[in-house]
């Protein structure tokens, strides 16, 4: 008997290809974002736009308070600084000015 011709063997399913990690970007320790009461920075943030805030509350950021995280888990920028607050100094009344007064 003749046997009927065999057909090739189907091409092999390409492997899917392995989930990537999400890309996180760690903070300064220096900073925390905006309305966290992370009390152990450094933090690490996913990518995008983030808001901070100083991870010491007695202390005022220095300039923007916002950063892009960017899909090569770098900042797009560098972070500002914080700073102790000025003291705020009283003087006291100067008392009436001669001919004048104070309203």
């Amino acid at each position: 008997p003749t046997l009927p011709p065999t057909l090739p063997s189907p091409p092999p399913t390409p492997a899917s290809p392995a989930p990537s990690a999400p890309v996180t970007c760690r903070l300064p320790s220096h900073l925390v974002p905006k309305g966290s009461t992370a009390s152990n920075p450094p933090v690490d943030v996913p990518s995008g736009s983030v808001q901070v805030q100083c991870a010491n509350s007695s202390l005022s950021l220095q300039g923007s308070d916002t950063n892009t995280c960017n899909s090569s888990a770098l900042w797009d920028k560098q972070w500002t600084t914080c700073a102790a607050n000025a003291p705020v100094v009283d003087c006291g009344s100067p008392g009436t000015p001669p001919n004048g007064q104070i309203n």
